[in-house]
């Protein structure tokens, strides 16, 4: 089934006569006045609208990228994004239609082999893990879903880049990494002089479209491109370690700890120069760096002037990321 065919086949779902006005006749029962709550938990105060809406932005981006016709899906998504929020999970009557929207929206993103967990899975998990205290943030992350469908938008056609690669990526780019959805919000250069040579870290402040998050994506050149993608910052304090043992593995080159459930043990450390969002003043600092055993994470602390701070990564290849650059010509 093409694109075409599956977007008709969820439209003809939610616009039909029986099913799209079944939905509309209970979004208008259950839209609240203005002085009284809803009379229960809504759709988007649970994890499986978030699941539909990170769903569906993925999926407008990838047309984006592909040069495809967006105005049949436009529309299309704009009638799910004004339905969602107004149906209720708790109503039985109103489940099927639910389950009958996510195995679609699942249809709609499919890339290639690679598709979204099943519908049933991704429903019942993301409902389990949904936050107590939804409700209350449930505004707030409904309008930064729509926001960020909007920034896809406005951003028209996307060419991948071929030339470069991520090294050449600036403020402004978009980033599919790991096939999720990312914008460069700041581009900044970690710089130290060892031994009459020269190092450079470029670090990537990037945001996910699928759920606002900001992460560091860092990458040097150390025998090819090393790419390493921020996966938790932890407190200091939660490491289990003091500035003290920090000052005593530095004088000795070695030792470690356990994090996590994982064993770091000591690889680097030494002064740097960071120089925030390509800026020419630098801040100084001192840095640890730590390997896990298992070689699959690593942790990073940066004192500057007060706690130190500290970045868990993983690295990931180069093949997993793709570059689409703006066409800044168009902006000015």
């Amino acid at each position: 089934m093409d694109v075409v065919q599956v977007i008709s086949a969820v439209t003809a779902v939610v616009l039909a006569a029986g099913v799209g006005g079944f939905l509309l006749a209970r979004a208008s029962k259950k839209t609240p006045s203005p002085s009284l709550p809803p009379a229960g938990p809504t759709l988007a105060e649970t994890g499986t609208t978030v699941s539909i809406g990170k769903a569906l932005i993925r999926r407008r981006f990838n047309a984006s990228t592909s040069s495809q016709e967006v105005s049949e899906l436009d529309r299309f998504i704009d009638r799910l994004f004004e339905v969602l929020p107004h149906l209720s999970e708790a109503d039985p009557a109103e489940r099927p239609v639910i389950d009958e929207i996510a195995t679609l929206v699942e249809q709609a993103t499919k890339e290639g082999e690679s598709a979204l967990p099943g519908a049933s899975q991704m429903v019942e998990e993301l409902i389990g893990l949904a936050s107590p205290s939804g409700p209350t943030r449930a505004p707030q992350v409904w309008q930064g879903l729509q926001e960020r469908l909007q920034m896809v938008r406005a951003v028209g056609t996307l060419h991948r880049s071929t030339v470069g690669g991520l090294e050449a990526a600036k403020v402004g780019d978009w980033l599919k990494i790991e096939m999720e959805p990312h914008v460069v919000r700041e581009r900044s250069l970690y710089r130290e002089d060892y031994n009459c040579r020269r190092y450079e870290t470029v670090d990537l402040r990037v945001q996910s479209l699928e759920d606002g998050q900001s992460r560091s994506l860092s990458f040097e050149q150390d025998d090819g491109l090393q790419i390493y993608l921020e996966v938790e910052r932890p407190r200091f304090a939660d490491l289990g370690i003091t500035k003290e043992k920090l000052a005593r593995i530095d004088d000795e080159e070695e030792g470690g700890f356990t994090y996590g459930g994982r064993r770091y043990e000591y690889q680097d450390s030494g002064d740097s120069a960071y120089f925030a969002g390509g800026g020419n003043e630098a801040d100084r600092l001192y840095y640890w760096e730590f390997e896990s055993e298992q070689g699959d994470r690593w942790i990073s602390v940066e004192q500057y002037d007060a706690v130190p701070e500290v970045t868990i990564t993983r690295q990931i290849e180069e093949s997993r990321i793709e570059l689409f650059p703006v066409d800044r010509r168009a902006r000015s």
